[in-house]
């Protein structure tokens, strides 16, 4: 009985912590490359690409889902656009620079983007 007691007050305290299968750790995005995620504070990573490349659209799975990002680029900037093909609203991924919670007007908004230069 006294093991039964202990059994069910430590799943309620592993429930309370969360522990069991929620991921929430920062995600790392590899050195020169740049990062979308899904969720603010660099969860749920989407997609990533290295620096140089023209303008791209985001898979229909990843489309309006972004909440943060990661430039760890040295030499190249990066932008993102509201609408697919490089079109709408763009928002520059500056070299060397993160953003960890994008401003609510851009949440849930990226369609493409390009990483060989800003906006």
């Amino acid at each position: 009985m006294r093991v039964a007691k202990l059994m069910a007050v430590g799943a309620i305290v592993m429930a309370g912590l969360g522990v069991g299968g929620v991921a929430s750790a920062d995600e790392p995005c590899t050195y020169g490359w740049i990062c979308v995620y899904g969720n603010n504070d660099f969860n749920w990573k989407m997609v990533s690409r290295g620096g140089g490349y023209g303008v791209a659209n985001i898979a229909a799975v990843y489309n309006d889902k972004m909440d943060s990002w990661r430039n760890t680029n040295a030499t190249h900037d990066a932008a993102w656009y509201h609408n697919s093909s490089g079109t709408g609203t763009c928002r520059t991924m500056r070299r060397a620079s993160s953003d960890n919670d994008i401003s609510f007007t851009d949440s849930d908004k990226l369609s493409s983007w390009r990483t060989d230069v800003g906006c």
